[in-house]
């Protein structure tokens, strides 16, 4: 509300005064203060042209203006309040419960127990040792044993105790501490925030646009068209060859307090030229141009400037390469060499050609070239003329295969 009151006031104050300078600038002729002259070979070492330029004066004019006046008001708005209100509620939380529990597992044991265990053995017969005496020829009584054997067989037998085991499942248990999340249920009251719409009372300041009488401002009022005969003097030398074309636009600045004076501004890219003298001799401006050569960057007129090169055969075997060459400029001059080389590195075509100024350039060449063979092309640039310090020279390539 504030904004667009005090937005109105602003543009009916502006209204006005547009008003105004309209009704003003309306009584002004139309003017022409700036023209783009074209020069040729026939044009010679003179341009001559007429341009004109409206000139203003300020003119004070007493207007109302918008001013913001303060005033307060009382104003109803909306606030939210917290309150508190018991809930009986219920969660669920998880506690931590451990104990004891009994793990068992089956596993093979061996089982072990002593065995007696006999072997029978050949019989033999039962033999005893018997002492028989005697007296020998010396009347002398002498003893001596021998064993005697009945000839029957007692059966024998060897016995021992081994051990002897078996695997069998065993159920072996262990007792493990283990602890686990357990959901419980925990409810009762609880404090609960919520909110609630209040309807509160402030005082505000606001604020209203009025218009106010007055104050000066100033607008543009026509004085005077100033008519100037403008006459462009080239230095000898400066001659454009046949079919150069140059473009140079020529302005009226200054005025009113200043004096009127030409600004020449150089469209083309063939030559450049600076005001070297200008005088203003009863409504005729003579400007006279000394001719400066243009400086071509390594951008304009190196390697990036031609692309899109190619080799091309005919079915007659006639041959041709084509390319782009965007870094003809001013006045430098073109030298193309062309070589085409086969695989093996002979040499089937040379020759070279002078620019003709176009871009799109298409050189025909004199040796007929094979179909199945691959050749690589190695076309040679050289640039030359005002704007280089040195001649530019680069290789651009292209491989065309068999």
């Amino acid at each position: 509300m504030k904004l667009n009151s005090f937005m109105k006031g602003i543009v009916r104050s502006l209204a006005v005064v547009a008003i105004l300078s309209e009704i003003a600038l309306a009584q002004a002729p139309t003017e022409n203060p700036s023209q783009v002259l074209t020069r040729t070979d026939a044009s010679g070492l003179v341009l001559q042209t007429t341009l004109t330029k409206n000139l203003y004066r300020q003119e004070a004019q007493q207007v109302e203006y918008p001013e913001q006046v303060p005033y307060q008001v009382e104003e109803a708005y909306t606030d939210y309040e917290t309150y508190y209100e018991n809930e009986y509620r219920c969660q669920t939380r998880y506690e931590n419960e451990c104990s004891y529990e009994q793990e068992c597992d089956y596993v093979n044991a061996p089982r072990c127990r002593r065995e007696r265990v006999c072997t029978p053995r050949p019989s033999h017969p039962e033999c005893r040792r018997v002492t028989e005496c005697g007296t020998n020829a010396h009347g002398e009584r002498i003893c001596k044993d021998r064993e005697v054997c009945d000839g029957r067989s007692v059966p024998d037998e060897s016995c021992d105790y081994v051990e002897r085991c078996d695997n069998h499942r065993e159920r072996q248990c262990r007792n493990e501490y283990r602890c686990r999340n357990v959901p419980r249920e925990r409810c009762g009251y609880e404090q609960v925030a919520r909110t609630r719409p209040v309807t509160k009372y402030r005082t505000v300041t606001r604020y209203r646009t009025e218009m106010r009488c007055c104050r000066t401002e100033y607008r543009n009022v026509f004085d005077r068209q100033e008519v100037s005969r403008i006459e462009l003097r080239f230095q000898p030398g400066s001659e454009l060859e046949a079919g150069e074309v140059e473009q140079l636009r020529v302005s009226l600045v200054g005025g009113g307090a200043q004096a009127v004076s030409v600004t020449v501004e150089t469209l083309t890219q063939l030559n450049g030229y600076r005001i070297v003298n200008q005088s203003n001799q009863g409504g005729l401006i003579v400007v006279e141009l000394q001719q400066v050569p243009i400086e071509f960057t390594e951008a304009q007129v190196g390697a990036a400037s031609v692309n899109d090169v190619r080799l091309k055969i005919r079915e007659d075997l006639s041959a041709f390469v084509v390319f782009n060459d965007d870094g003809q400029k001013g006045r430098l001059k073109m030298v193309y060499e062309v070589v085409v080389r086969t695989d093996s590195g002979e040499v089937v075509a040379s020759q070279q050609f002078n620019g003709n100024g176009l871009v799109a350039q298409k050189l025909e060449l004199s040796q007929r070239l094979s179909l199945r063979r691959g050749h690589k092309l190695d076309l040679r640039v050289t640039r030359s003329g005002p704007g280089l310090l040195s001649p530019a020279s680069f290789i651009k390539t292209f491989y065309r295969p068999g």
